[in-house]
């Protein structure tokens, strides 16, 4: 039974490091004299891969696209194009 919990354990710590990284977009739409503006769509594009996600602005002009999958880069000068997913 002790093998069990431990497994079952061991499991469900390790699923966040099999899961996709992913970010959040939080922003607010607003007009130049910084009324806030409500009921905007606002549409964010991977141009890489072509997703599109469309959120509604709030009735505070506050907007959240979340989930958004993404792959970290790293990059340095002398580095080569290739060298910067590692």
């Amino acid at each position: 039974m002790t093998r069990t919990y431990f497994l079952a354990a061991c499991l469900f710590f390790s699923l966040p490091a099999w899961s996709q990284t992913t970010a959040t977009i939080v922003g607010t739409v607003a007009d130049k004299s910084g009324a806030v503006i409500p009921d905007v769509m606002v549409t964010v594009t991977n141009t890489e891969t072509g997703v599109t996600r469309r959120v509604l602005s709030n009735e505070r002009g506050l907007y959240i696209v979340g989930a958004l999958p993404w792959e970290p880069t790293r990059s340095r000068p002398s580095w080569r194009a290739s060298d910067e997913r590692r």
